[in-house]
């Protein structure tokens, strides 16, 4: 009602996830605004919140207008699983930032040794036409508390993190912190 042109939500942090996606999905309807929520974060890909997000995004015809960030479960599922994920989010018009930093310093901690990384390849994404982008959140608190809001380090940490290599996939890594980030 005052003007904001979009609306948040952490299901993760609700005991009733689904309950609390539907009521953002409402709101953003009455109220016309966007949706950015963080979503899939966790060790393993059981329950993942996207599938209902990307039905609900067709359902209200938002596509272009839900941007989810996190989505570590995404790093935890097989190539072919995650090809058909990235199919899905693409279709529906979900946005995906990933944190890297966030991710790298949270996820994993239930391991003690071979520790998942927890970041998400979105260059799969990217390559089945989500548009993805790499932040940082959370500087100097709990859940990032190293670092600044250097989106070139970000780059260059994802692009270590990821094992990429080639000019190419590295173009595509400057791409999520300039062009797909201002497509979002």
């Amino acid at each position: 009602r005052r003007g904001a042109r979009v609306i948040g939500a952490a299901p993760n942090y609700d005991p009733d996830h689904t309950g609390q996606i539907h009521r953002v999905f409402q709101l953003a309807r009455e109220f016309d605004v966007d949706i950015d929520m963080h979503l899939d974060s966790g060790n393993s890909p059981e329950q993942m919140d996207i599938e209902l997000v990307c039905e609900l995004t067709n359902e209200y015809q938002l596509g272009g207008r839900v941007a989810v960030g996190h989505m570590c479960k995404l790093s935890t599922m097989p190539p072919t699983g995650l090809r058909a994920m990235a199919r899905r989010i693409a279709d529906a018009g979900v946005a995906v930032t990933v944190l890297p930093a966030t991710e790298l310093f949270m996820m994993g901690r239930d391991q003690e040794y071979n520790v998942r990384r927890g970041v998400a390849d979105v260059n799969l994404l990217v390559e089945h036409g989500v548009n993805c982008s790499l932040s940082t959140n959370n500087v100097l608190n709990p859940f990032t508390p190293f670092g600044d809001v250097s989106l070139l380090r970000m780059a260059n940490l994802y692009a270590n993190v990821a094992q990429l290599g080639t000019e190419q996939a590295l173009a595509g890594v400057f791409d999520m912190i300039t062009v797909n980030a201002e497509r979002l």
